[in-house]
Formats: structure tokens, sequence, C-alpha cells
């Protein structure tokens, strides 16, 4: 047989039918699924901002940014700018508080829908609040003794602080910080850094003005600085059930400047007292700063912050007669103790006015565990549980009591 012959042969053949046939059958399906279709997605990442808040109130959102999927024209969908585009939350009218709020977008053309991941934006809106903070010159610990400065007078002597309530409150003071170099070079205009409380947690980045202030620093041909010590007092009575556990002074030395004679007479530097008359919780006051020795000028802007923190007052109380509970699978079983009472003695806080006269019974609990008892008789410790939180258990006597079986 022939090439020609065998080729003609095969594509009559039974197998080269079925792959026509499949091929077929693959063309059809491909044109029967395909629906001619133009239209797609495209998911974008898009800043987000926040309209139509009012000028006392502070906006904080939890996202940053979204997704946006669009669903459009491909071809409309590829050549669209992404920077031009913008989502936006609209606050217009509503007061402080925390809102879920729908993200919205003005949809470009041969955009036909968009959907956003996150659905709901976390919006918080804070009541603005200002404040304005004394600025306080600190001089680095480089200054020598033999520097020579009569006298620091600081322009402005505040600057104003705004934020939320919360961020505004948790401001401590404003500071200079005020180095030998800077100072024997002819600076006179330094920035101005906020200076939080401890347990401030929130966000620093607050806004303030001015960002920096000046000083004028005369120097003087006859007198010398020195570091002097403050301290710090109180007067009044703390309100009822509280007591003052510490007073604090920020900060704990200044810079004066003076003739070696009179600065060699001042060893410390007293603070007006802090009136603490009536209050019930801790607080901070500013004192001025004065030098007791005539010829001595305390340099820095002349101001020391006192904190006072307060405790509950508390007083120890020997709880007599409590008696012995017993406690565990075996209770039942009939168990006598020896002794059966004891004597507890406890630290009770004014925090919830627990009155003097209050039973034992409302202020601990005395037992001895006998889960694990397998003898007839046995000495264990008597556990004791106070049943307020304002208690305190200091001892127990006896410390250790008998079990016996009854017999």
């Amino acid at each position: 047989m022939t090439r020609r012959g065998r080729v003609k042969q095969w594509i009559y053949s039974r197998l080269s039918l079925q792959l026509l046939s499949f091929l077929i059958a693959v063309v059809i399906w491909f044109f029967v699924s395909w629906d001619h279709s133009t239209k797609g997605y495209r998911p974008v990442t898009l800043p987000l901002e926040v309209v139509g808040a009012s000028r006392d109130l502070s906006v904080e959102v939890k996202e940053s940014s979204v997704e946006a999927k669009f669903f459009g024209d491909i071809g409309l969908l590829s050549d669209m700018d992404p920077s031009s585009l913008s989502v936006r939350v609209d606050v217009t009218g509503l007061p402080p508080g925390t809102y879920k709020l729908v993200p919205r977008i003005e949809l470009p053309k041969g955009v036909e829908s968009v959907t956003f991941k996150p659905q709901y934006v976390t919006v918080v809106l804070h009541r603005r609040s200002v404040r304005d903070v004394p600025v306080r010159v600190d001089f680095g610990k480089d200054f020598p003794r033999e520097a020579k400065v009569s006298g620091v007078t600081v322009t402005p002597r505040y600057v104003s602080v705004q934020g939320t309530e919360e961020q505004v409150r948790g401001v401590d003071h404003a500071r200079v910080q005020v180095t030998y170099q800077a100072f024997s070079e002819g600076r006179r205009v330094f920035p101005v850094e906020l200076v939080f409380r401890k347990d401030y947690s929130l966000g620093r980045d607050l806004d303030f003005n001015p960002k920096e202030v000046t000083l004028d620093m005369p120097i003087s041909s006859d007198k010398i600085i020195g570091r002097v010590p403050l301290r710090a007092s109180v007067e009044g009575m703390p309100g009822w059930g509280f007591v003052v556990d510490s007073v604090n002074v920020i900060p704990e030395a200044v810079m004066v400047q003076g003739t070696p004679e009179a600065i060699e007479q001042l060893k410390v530097i007293d603070l007006p007292p802090v009136n603490v008359e009536g209050a019930q919780q801790d607080f901070s006051a500013w004192v001025p700063v004065r030098s007791p020795v005539d010829g001595v000028v305390v340099l820095g802007g002349g101001l020391a912050q006192v904190h006072v923190k307060l405790s509950h007052r508390s007083s120890k109380r020997v709880i007599r007669g409590v008696p012995v509970k017993l406690r565990g699978v075996d209770v039942d079983k009939g168990w006598v103790l020896s002794p059966a009472e004891v004597d507890v003695t406890v630290e009770i806080s004014s925090k919830e006015g627990i009155p003097s006269e209050a039973p034992p019974s409302e202020l601990v609990e005395a037992y001895v565990d006998v889960s694990n008892v397998v003898t007839s008789r046995i000495t264990l410790p008597v556990l004791v549980k106070p049943k307020r939180e304002s208690v305190v258990v200091i001892s127990v006597d006896p410390p250790r009591v008998q079990l016996q079986e009854k017999r």
C-alpha cells in the first residue's frame, strides 16, 4: 500500500473519527459557555477620608484604608486611575461617640457597582479641648558651677495644647532643655517638648503652639550656678477615709544663680505647702519656687509640680471567736475540731466603708480542708478567706487545729 493510501486509511479509521468528534465537542462547549461579556472586577486599596466633623471635635479612625472592589467594563476598569478616587465617611451633625459608618465613593465612568472591605468603618469622635501649660526650663547637668547666668525669662511662659479632653489632661508640662554648649554659643531660641504624666497611655502626637520659645539669659560677672534640691509638703486633712500616701516634686532640684557665698548657704528650698483639705483622689499642683536666701535667683521658670498620692485609711482589728468550718468530701464523716474557733487579725481599709461593729461572718471565713485526710487524727492549718476586697488577713491564732474523727 502506498503512503497516500495509508494516510487515507487512517483518516477514515475509527480512532481518527473519535478524536475529531472530541475536538468538535470542545469547540462547541467553549462557544456555548462564553457569554461574550467584557465585564469584570478590579480590587483597589484606597485611603479613607472623614468629612463633616465640626471644629470642636477630633476624629479617630480605626481603619486608615479600605479595599474597594469595582465591577464594570474591563477596559474602563484597567484605565481607571486609583489616585483620583476618594473614599469618604460623612460625620456631619454627629455628637461625640463611637460609630460604625458605611464608606461612600463617587463611581467612576464605566463602573456599575462597588463593594467595600470592611463593610463598615469605625469612627470615634472626641470633644476637642485646649489647655495652656507652663514651660519649664531644664538646664543640663553639664553646666559648670562657674557658669554665669543672672536669670532666665521665658517668652512666652505658656504653650497652648490641643487634643481630646483625655489627651490634654495627660500633659504634665512643657519643657525646654538647655545644654551648656548651646548656652555658651549664644543660642536663645529653643524647641519645646511636651512631658506627659506617668500613667498616660494614649497618643503623644498632640498639636501645641508655639513650638519654640525665647529665653533671655543675661550673663553676670560675679555669680555662679548651683543645683539645689526641692522639698514639698502638704497642709489640711484629706477627705474622710483617706490619708496622704506620698508627696513627690518634679523637678527634684533646680538650678540657681548667685554668689558662691549665698549658694553655699542654700541647702534646700522648701516649697509652699499644697492644700489637701477634703481631697479624695490623687492630684498635682503647680507651686512657685522662691529662694529663701537673698541674692540667689532660681533659674528655669520658677515653677515646680507637686504630685500628691492618697490611699485609703486602714486599721488593724482582731476578730475573735471565728468558727472554723470543714470543707471537703468527708465533711459528713463526723469530725471534732480542737479548738473550734480562732482569732483572726486583719487590716481593714476604709475603701468600702465597713462599720467597725461588722460581725465576723461579714468579714472573713475560716476553714480546714479535709479532702485528703485518711487518718482518724491529724493537725491541719487554718485557712482564712476574706469576704471583702478591703480586708487583708495578717495572722491566725492558733494557726493550726487538731482534727479527730468521732468514735
